[in-house]
């Protein structure tokens, strides 16, 4: 899973508006745990969808396509839609505090995004029900 930073909405300053591709029931602990964190002087608020379609609308939203407001933070699991958003100029650099050991290799070197989860993508093919192709 990959975390953005996109440019903030004029808002109220105890709210952070969240837009999230990652399933509500895997994100509302973690926001949950947030909430208490902060002393609950600070709200998420949150928009969830894993449908595709509506990944294509987060994506028009950040890139200013659509007139709805963007959100400070945006949650995927889609990491080449993260990395199309950031190769657009479309996230803002953010000052992780991550431990040193932390990977490189996950994270944006300008700060603008910050993985912190594994996703296995598996293609599975059934050799005894394919043809046997001889090219």
């Amino acid at each position: 899973m990959v975390f953005g930073v996109i440019g903030c909405t004029s808002q109220v300053e105890s709210e952070v508006i969240l837009e999230s591709t990652v399933d509500q029931d895997i994100a509302a602990p973690i926001l949950s745990a947030f909430h208490r964190a902060e002393k609950k002087l600070v709200q998420p608020r949150a928009t969830f969808s894993t449908d595709a379609t509506d990944r294509d609308l987060f994506a028009k939203k950040i890139s200013g396509e659509t007139g709805d407001a963007i959100a400070d933070v945006f949650w995927t699991d889609d990491v080449f839609l993260m990395l199309d958003l950031h190769r657009r100029g479309l996230l803002a650099p953010h000052s992780w505090k991550l431990e040193p050991s932390f990977p490189l290799d996950i994270r944006a070197t300008d700060g603008s995004w910050c993985g912190f989860a594994a996703v296995a993508r598996v293609l599975i093919i059934n050799t005894e029900l394919l043809s046997d192709v001889k090219d």
